[in-house]
């Protein structure tokens, strides 16, 4: 999968700032504290919208849809448009 420059770029910066989040774990003081609340409960944000922007990248080339790569479940993909009931297959 081809990944476009500018998510490239949003990656590096989410390392960087990973390693920054680390290093203020380590050196406590008054602010840190606080800079690492900040990060740690952006850091969750970051990763889910960092995954959406590249699933949904229209640079890279893929068979799949955003939708069929996110609703997957396991080997089998999820067919909505079956209205079998899964519990008993004979309804």
């Amino acid at each position: 999968m081809k990944i476009s420059k500018r998510n490239t770029q949003r990656i590096i910066l989410g390392s960087i700032t990973v390693a920054l989040y680390m290093v203020l774990i380590i050196h406590t003081s008054e602010t840190s504290d606080r800079a690492a609340l900040f990060l740690g409960l952006s850091l969750p944000i970051f990763v889910v919208y960092m995954a959406y922007k590249i699933l949904k990248d229209p640079v890279a080339e893929s068979e799949y849809t955003f939708e069929e790569r996110f609703y997957e479940d396991g080997s089998e993909r999820l067919n909505v448009s079956n209205t079998t009931n899964v519990e008993n297959p004979k309804l």
